[in-house]
This record gives C-alpha cells, structure tokens and sequence, in this order.
C-alpha cells in the first residue's frame, strides 16, 4: 500500500475512477467538501479519514446498478488502496447522456 499523503496516488486513483463504466463523474458530496486537499490542488470526491480510510464520492450513471459501481470502483483502485478501508457514497444519479454539473436528478 501507498502513502495516503502521496498526491500521485491520489491523483491515480482519482483518474481511475474518473474511467469507471459506472461512474458519470466524481463528486464533491452535497455541500461540496468531499475532497483531498493538497498543496496548491484539490481532488473532488476523495477524502481520506484518519490516514487510512477512503472516501470515493460519485455521481452514477442512468441506468447503471449500485453493485456495478461499488464493484467498477473497487476494480479501479486496484491495488492502490486496500479494498476493506473504502466506503463508496453515491452523491447523486446522472440523467442518461448527461456528465455536466446542473444536470444531474438530486436524490434525497
């Protein structure tokens, strides 16, 4: 396993999420502060608690299964981060065709 203060593991794991069938975009949670916050940089829908635990915060596609995320999610991270230590939010569902912000149907 990586150092979780390791901004290249970060960044890897934020551009394979990013690649995830299910997955229509990261997401920064409901009041914006799902975040890792590096020097100079902030990684949207990744915070990591307690040096340890990963949070991935996504917006799903239509159509898409929450099984299908949770495991295109884990098969993205990989061996960058231990499976048993991430907890998947699902922020939010986007309409079919749909990826930009304002777009998405908010689930509550």
């Amino acid at each position: 396993m990586n150092d979780a203060r390791d901004p290249e593991v970060l960044r890897a794991l934020a551009a394979r999420i990013d690649a995830a069938p299910s997955v229509a975009r990261r997401s920064g949670g409901v009041l914006g502060t799902a975040a890792a916050y590096l020097p100079g940089e902030r990684i949207e829908g990744l915070r990591v608690r307690d040096g340890i635990r990963l949070e991935v915060h996504v917006v799903m596609r239509w159509g898409s299964k929450v099984d299908d995320v949770e495991r295109d999610i884990l098969e993205a991270i990989g061996s960058l981060w231990p499976p048993t230590a991430v907890d998947v939010v699902i922020d939010d569902i986007a309409l079919s065709g749909t990826h930009e912000r304002g777009t998405d149907v908010m689930c509550r």
